[in-house]
């Protein structure tokens, strides 16, 4: 009887740990899908070009090697991008939304895998964690809300962290698989996963260095290079267009990625990108970023202290990686965009989860701290994003408004063909009218405004039009 109690009290807390999985991928599904269900998602030209290519994929068969160009004149991504696309696109006949749907399914398909790839690392309750900071951490929730090609990358690192983790601390064997989700990763944001090729290096040689002398974790660089086969192919197709691009850049050319940044401004400059990769990712509100990562830094000391080698360098498997891309990027003399920076997140989520679950188990006090951080957390940030925070009613890049604007301008045209458009709705206004002193119009041409009636007036005033 007493067994048939502690397996009944068992089922009682994995009932409750699942019953709260499924409440915050309800949470996650309704954040970012709403949006969509409403019309309320960009489509700008990045969407529309990507739109255009995978047309090409479904529509007129025709087969690439290659995805969308990157800041390097002449390098491009890798394909992925574009045949993950071409699954919503053939299902919804080329609807916009269906590439904002899949987006959306995988942040809640990530919300889950960051369950079980926490419980795998460090129990339930720092899985529960990891889903909570998946499902409603603004970074998450961002590059949800539309389709481009860095946003495939955090689901992606969940996989990698996890074989990383495998491979680090269990089974050499999980190198290749490493190597292979690296490249993955390289095909949708190749400056972010480039990055990685260095990173797998540096983790075989700080945490696992016996690895070093395994041919099985050599093999994972060969794992990552065979993903770039499409670019390969493409290449020796084009005379080597991309190799020689690459090469006159490390000769010193900018190829088109702007003027160098120096130093000591190139510090400041990439301390606060790393800040806006990480701690920024899971809040908006600075004071619970700083908060949070003293927290962290708190419990490493600790654990040092008391010779706590396990959580130790499970805090340091996490930390290292930021840290690889800031020393990386200290060396890289131009801008480091946003989206070079895109998949730390996922690393930073997996650390204050498991930094918050360890201290909720230790002592009941320190969970109610914790549950209080929670909850002002949440509140803080849920308003600010997804469902909660809609583009709104003059958003001009918005879905459903420019299918507004392509209604009121056929209906106003009625059989009548007309060739000019201007576009002006509050705060873009200005920006569209001023700008465009050196358009011209034809005598018959028939023009349609569309917006607020004193931006019509103050454009027709500017034209001199009637």
């Amino acid at each position: 009887m007493k067994k048939l109690k502690s397996t009944d009290n068992l089922l009682q807390k994995d009932y409750l740990i699942y019953s709260i999985l499924f409440l915050f991928v309800c949470l996650t599904s309704f954040i970012r899908f709403m949006p969509i269900l409403q019309g309320d998602f960009p489509f700008l030209f990045d969407h529309g070009r990507d739109m255009l290519e995978v047309k090409k994929i479904v529509v007129d068969h025709k087969q690439t090697l290659i995805g969308p160009f990157t800041g390097m004149q002449g390098v491009f991504q890798g394909p992925l991008h574009y045949y993950l696309l071409a699954i919503p696109f053939a299902l919804s006949g080329g609807h916009p939304a269906g590439g904002v749907v899949l987006t959306a399914l995988f942040g809640v398909l990530g919300t889950i895998a960051s369950f079980f790839v926490g419980r795998k690392m460090g129990g339930r309750l720092m899985g529960l964690f990891a889903a909570f900071f998946f499902a409603i951490a603004p970074a998450s929730i961002a590059f949800s809300q539309h389709f481009w090609n860095p946003h495939w990358i955090p689901f992606f690192m969940i996989f990698f962290m996890y074989f990383l983790y495998k491979a680090v601390f269990g089974n050499n064997c999980n190198w290749m698989v490493v190597g292979f989700i690296g490249g993955i990763i390289a095909q949708s944001e190749f400056a972010f996963g480039g990055m990685l090729f260095l990173a797998i290096f540096f983790y075989a040689l700080f945490f696992n260095r016996s690895s070093l002398t395994k041919p099985v974790f050599w093999a994972s660089f060969l794992f990552y290079l065979l993903t770039f086969l499409p670019q390969v192919l493409f290449d020796i197709r084009h005379s080597f267009l991309m190799t020689k691009s690459i090469l006159f850049f490390l000769k010193g050319g900018s190829q088109g990625l702007g003027g160098a940044v120096v130093f000591p401004q190139r510090l400041f400059i990439r301390i606060n990108e790393l800040q806006s990769a990480t701690i920024f990712a899971i809040t908006p509100e600075k004071a619970l970023g700083y908060l949070l990562l003293i927290f962290v830094i708190g419990y490493l000391v600790v654990s040092f202290v008391h010779r706590n080698t396990k959580d130790f360098k499970l805090i340091m498997f996490f930390f290292a990686l930021p840290l690889i891309y800031f020393l990386g990027f200290l060396f890289y003399s131009h801008a480091a965009w946003s989206w070079y920076w895109i998949g730390l997140q996922v690393p930073t989520y997996l650390l204050a989860s498991f930094v918050l679950s360890q201290t909720c188990a230790k002592r009941e006090t320190q969970s109610i701290v914790i549950v209080i951080f929670l909850v002002i957390y949440f509140f803080n940030t849920i308003p600010r994003y997804g469902a909660f925070h809609p583009l709104g009613e003059g958003a001009t890049g918005a879905f459903r408004n420019e299918i507004r604007v392509i209604d009121a301008v056929y209906k106003d045209a009625g059989n009548t063909k007309f060739n000019v458009l201007v576009l002006a709705i509050e705060r873009d206004a200005e920006r569209l009218i001023v700008p465009s002193t050196d358009l011209k119009f034809e005598k018959d041409d028939k023009i349609t405004l569309v917006g607020k009636t004193e931006d019509i007036k103050h454009f027709a005033k500017h034209f001199k039009m009637k």
